[in-house]
């Protein structure tokens, strides 16, 4: 199992969902497709927007999960709405 992780400040939805999504591929040493994405924003996203976004890059096969949330921290990112 491999696990990549993306993030982005970027307030639209569209170009953070992209952003995000391939910072997370960029990640991973891998040539398969996803099979999991986990997927959090805060409130000034449209989550079915940025849902579609992050489903475009990383393919309609992976199941989305998430939700909202107040902010994330990562191993080299933090960021709180």
């Amino acid at each position: 199992m491999q696990v990549g992780v993306g993030y982005s400040e970027i307030p639209d939805s569209v170009r953070a969902g992209k952003q995000a999504a391939k910072r997370a591929l960029a990640n991973v040493d891998r040539e398969d497709l996803c099979d999991m994405v986990l997927l959090f924003s805060t409130a000034r996203h449209n989550q079915e927007v940025l849902r579609d976004e992050v489903s475009m890059v990383v393919g309609d096969q992976a199941s989305i999960y998430g939700g909202g949330a107040v902010g994330i921290i990562t191993n080299d990112q933090f960021g709180y709405a």
